[in-house]
């Protein structure tokens, strides 16, 4: 007798994530819930779940599924399955939570960072910090070219609501977003004063005039008290000069010197009169 071995195929259910199960809601989709079997019975065989405020509740096969309204987080379950015992009691394996939200928004953040908010695909508040400028983003805790912020009612809070920031380390405040400031990129600038490019002047080529010395002991007085003549002829003064011309009065005599002191025939002869 020969025998044969068959392989058995076992479908196990695998719950989908939360975000796809959203997904699959706003497209209208069944199939996310999980299949009736030994121990799931259909959702309507337990009691109706109550509906919480600010959310609703949807439900298909066995599982039923809190869905709350935008910008509110769910603070606990948000699934549950409908399920019997060996006594043929339908009973709900979860309580759903209630949906509740931050209970203000976060201050406006200093000029330069800019900020855009809005809802995620989880249906949660989510706000999106960077600098106008491109430059780096400085917070409590580093610096980054942008970050996040999310309001979220985390069990380790005790699902107490409150913004959180992953890259500032937890939960933050009005504090944190105030103390955000944008790195300055500023150019070192040169303290080394230009080399001059213009030359020094050449030396000039023109000879100083020479010095004039008065020779000493001499002065003139002024020509209108200087005698108007003189042994053999007279002078003919010039005031705005300052010169004077001799000119002897018998022709075939001759001024000498040059500048006309006295009239002689003979070149031996030197007048000088001192003025």
């Amino acid at each position: 007798m020969k025998l044969f071995s068959f392989a058995t195929v076992v479908l196990a259910y695998e719950q989908p994530k939360y975000k796809d199960f959203l997904q699959a809601l706003s497209k209208k989709k069944s199939g996310w819930g999980h299949p009736v079997d030994r121990i799931a019975a259909l959702y309507t065989l337990c009691s109706p779940l109550e509906t919480p405020t600010n959310g609703q509740v949807t439900c298909d096969q066995s599982t039923c599924a809190l869905v709350c309204d935008q910008g509110y987080v769910a603070t606990g379950k948000r699934r549950t399955k409908c399920r019997f015992n060996q006594h043929k009691v339908f009973f709900w394996k979860r309580t759903l939570a209630n949906c509740e939200t931050c209970p203000t928004d976060l201050a406006a953040p200093p000029a330069g960072v800019s900020v855009t908010c809005g809802i995620n695909v989880l249906n949660r508040k989510k706000c999106h910090y960077k600098c106008e400028n491109g430059e780096k983003l400085r917070f409590s805790t580093g610096e980054a070219l942008q970050f996040s912020a999310i309001c979220a009612c985390p069990r380790w809070n005790d699902r107490v609501c409150g913004w959180h920031a992953r890259k500032l380390g937890g939960m933050i405040t009005d504090a944190d977003i105030a103390a955000l400031s944008c790195s300055a990129f500023s150019a070192a600038a040169s303290t080394t004063a230009p080399a001059s490019t213009t030359a020094a002047p050449p030396a000039s080529s023109t000879a100083a005039p020479p010095t004039t010395t008065a020779a000493p002991g001499i002065s003139c007085g002024l020509l209108s008290s200087f005698e108007n003549s003189f042994a053999d002829g007279t002078f003919n003064c010039d005031a705005a000069s300052d010169f004077c011309t001799a000119e002897c009065a018998d022709p075939a005599l001759a001024s000498f010197p040059a500048d006309g002191i006295g009239c002689d025939a003979s070149a031996g002869d030197v007048f000088q009169q001192m003025v």
